[in-house]
């Protein structure tokens, strides 16, 4: 069972459920109002899993049951009554938020109940009147942005599955042209909100890593991005992770040969991956050399490292990420301290020691930060309006409180907070709400603001074919209040080869750029047609909006005005898909091998359930722990801003001292492992990383 006793509203963390289950119902207490007063309801039936939310509207709710019938429930007044709409229902999902109507459902059906043998998709656009069967034989399902991907088992009889994809709701579909992989592989998609998809394909063997491949703009060809990409087979667990306050940028963890794991980032959607660059107030002692920021996600904390909070970055709060991490050569199991970055990845800084609860508010010009305890009690709250820089403590309780999350308003824009908790004691909730206005009272005004251009590394600033840039706070004690304050302002760029990328059977080359793979024909098999491909080798990155400069005619596709057979449907050939175009020495060649497969498969990409790979050897991994050591000073900012109407200066974050470890006294690293979980999920496809 998944821990499903607090849930909050991701389209407004003022509205949060609290579910209570007995041996006989479910009941839940709703809140519209961040806990000022909540609402019981009983429900018909017993809650299976976590509410499915919808992404626009905070009063449309998915539920299933946990009885044999598999019903789906759905409420349009935040739970307070509800209307059984389908059964037999194994996933349901709202429709895509960029193109379908709020009132669109897809559901996927077992009739049978002999578990995928004839589960089909489903589509509603009236919340549930009517259904329509859209894809039958379907084993999962994944909607982000614009896609809908499925996994669709083979109609020869077998439990191959191919991957399709849709750009249109569901109404056609095209099969993605990815690698074949062998019967105890996996795919997911992780990612598809910016135009062009992530996927993570297994590697052979359990070895709890695979290869991350980046698609074209439809979704449908995919390429080589980072090899040895972390994805277990325990609970589908994964570092990957999408900045929101900065376009372009993600990071991920690799392992390495000898099995340590280390974070890698890319600020070009995957097209280049790289460490991340120590931070300029904590120097790693001793290190001669691959000493970098490292980055905790979901893996440290499925192996108990002691990670709080995870990688936090809001779209309204412009280029600042907060982040646990350690400095070294892989991730550590000491705990780990917290880096802010106001670039967007680019810079980081050591703004706190030790684990910590964190928030973001009003735009990024306040965070808001909870110690992490042994005993789990908190009386401190931490402030910041200066990026992390430096810090102010509070003492919100005088109570024995133990400390369960930090909530703040809808899309970290204001500046209220609520933190969460019970009384030890009396084990009664308490809500703690703080308003920052009563301490900055000020709002910024234009001498409080500075212009900050994102990727200035890049290009000048040229990011996609555009250069943006933003009005922030300079770290005055002020707030921002609303959009007007940012100001953004945003110019094409002339085209260079940096817009373009390998196209389809075309890999690159240093010194002569695309050339065309000689075992590629160019023909390809779309919506069951046989098209020619006519290109210069060339394709402009999916979202680039360049214009002039130097520019390479769009691909096109020719009718061959027949039908593919079987053997048609794959491209014959080791094929080098979407290269990116660049100068640099170390530019990235992607190689898709794509080979011909037995005559009378319909098929290219094979899934297999997680219980196959339990016959194969348990991966284990490693990390470094940090011992005591040299200890280096850091200088953590200046408290000249700090204000004593709320709070004193947080005494441990004056300059102070941080204990790393030199090299020689560096012991092995630990070993850490996982054990995979019997999971037959139906729900492979995607994996949201919040």
């Amino acid at each position: 069972m998944n821990n499903i006793g607090f849930q909050k509203c991701p389209s407004d963390p003022k509205i949060i459920i609290l579910v209570v289950k007995t041996t006989e119902n479910s009941m839940i207490f709703v809140t519209k109002d961040a806990g000022a007063t909540f609402e019981k309801v009983s429900l018909p039936f017993m809650l299976k899993e976590e509410f499915v939310f919808h992404h626009s509207r905070p009063d449309y709710l998915l539920a299933r049951s946990s009885d044999p019938q598999k019903q789906l429930w759905l409420s349009c007044d935040y739970g307070k009554t509800w209307k059984k709409i389908a059964v037999r229902v194994t996933n349901a999902k709202w429709g895509r938020k960029c193109c379908d109507k709020n009132e669109t459902i897809f559901t996927m059906v077992d009739a049978t109940d002999r578990e995928y043998a004839n589960t089909s998709l489903y589509r509603s656009t009236n919340l549930g009147d009517t259904f329509e069967s859209i894809r039958p034989m379907v084993h999962g399902v994944g909607i982000e942005g614009k896609f809908m991907y499925c996994s669709v088992l083979d109609s020869h009889g077998s439990q191959d599955r191919t991957l399709i994809v849709s750009t249109d709701g569901g109404s056609t579909w095209d099969e993605a042209q990815v690698p074949v992989i062998g019967s105890e592989q996996f795919f997911t998609v992780l990612s598809a909100v910016e135009g062009m998809a992530f996927l993570h394909l297994d590697a052979v063997g359990n070895t709890g890593k695979g290869m991350l491949y980046t698609s074209d703009g439809d979704g449908i060809v995919f390429r080589e991005s980072l090899k040895d990409h972390l994805y277990t087979n325990e609970d589908s667990i994964t570092d990957f992770y999408k900045v929101e306050s900065m376009k372009a940028v993600y990071w991920a963890s690799q392992i390495l040969p000898d099995n340590g794991v280390r974070t890698r980032i890319t600020y070009d959607r995957g097209g280049h991956w790289q460490p991340i660059d120590e931070p300029l107030n904590a120097p790693c002692a001793g290190e001669k050399s691959g000493c970098q920021l490292h980055i905790h996600g979901l893996f440290s904390q499925s192996q108990h490292v002691l990670v709080p909070s995870g990688p936090l970055s809001v779209e309204s709060a412009l280029g600042l990420v907060i982040a646990h991490g350690n400095l070294g050569t892989t991730l550590e199991t000491d705990n780990p301290d917290v880096f802010v970055s106001t670039d967007g990845g680019y810079n980081w800084y050591l703004s706190l020691h030790g684990p910590h609860h964190y928030a973001i508010m009003d735009y990024g010009s306040v965070i808001v930060a909870i110690p992490h305890s042994s005993n789990g009690t908190a009386d401190t709250l931490k402030f910041s309006v200066d990026s992390g820089h430096s810090w102010t403590c509070y003492k919100f309780t005088n109570e024995t409180i133990y400390f369960t999350g930090l909530l703040t308003e809808p899309g970290s824009k204001t500046l209220v907070v609520n933190l969460w908790g019970y009384e030890v004691h009396s084990n009664e909730w308490k809500v703690t709400t703080i308003d920052f206005k009563a301490v900055l009272d000020k709002k910024c005004e234009e001498a409080d603001l500075t212009t900050w251009q994102p990727h200035n590394k890049q290009r000048g600033g040229c990011l996609l074919g555009m250069k943006e840039s933003y009005k922030r706070k300079k770290g005055s004690f002020c707030y921002i209040g609303g959009p007007e304050n940012i100001d953004q302002t945003a110019e094409p760029c002339p085209c260079a080869t940096d817009d373009y990328e390998c196209d389809y059977g075309f890999y690159y080359h240093e010194n002569k750029g695309c050339l065309q793979d000689p075992q590629f024909t160019k023909k390809l098999c779309l919506k069951d047609k046989e098209e020619m491909l006519v290109t210069s080798g060339y394709r402009k990155i999916p979202g680039d909006m360049c214009t002039g400069g130097k520019m390479f005619p769009e691909h096109s596709f020719t009718s061959l005005n027949k039908s593919c057979s079987d053997a048609d449907k794959y491209i014959v050939a080791s094929v080098a898909l979407g290269a990116k175009v660049s100068n640099m020495s170390n530019a990235i060649v992607a190689l898709i091998v794509i080979v011909v497969v037995c005559l009378a498969l319909v098929m290219v990409v094979v899934f297999v359930r997680k219980l196959q790979q339990l016959k194969t050897t348990t991966a284990r991994y490693r990390y470094a722990r940090l011992s005591q050591g040299e200890q280096v000073a850091v200088d953590l900012g200046s408290d000249d801003e700090q204000t004593s109407l709320v709070g004193t200066s947080c005494a441990e974050l004056q300059p102070a001292e941080i204990t790393v470890a030199s090299e020689n006294s560096r012991p092995t690293r630990l070993p850490v492992s996982y054990q995979n979980a019997n999971d037959d999920s139906d729900d492979e496809l995607l994996l949201t990383i919040n």
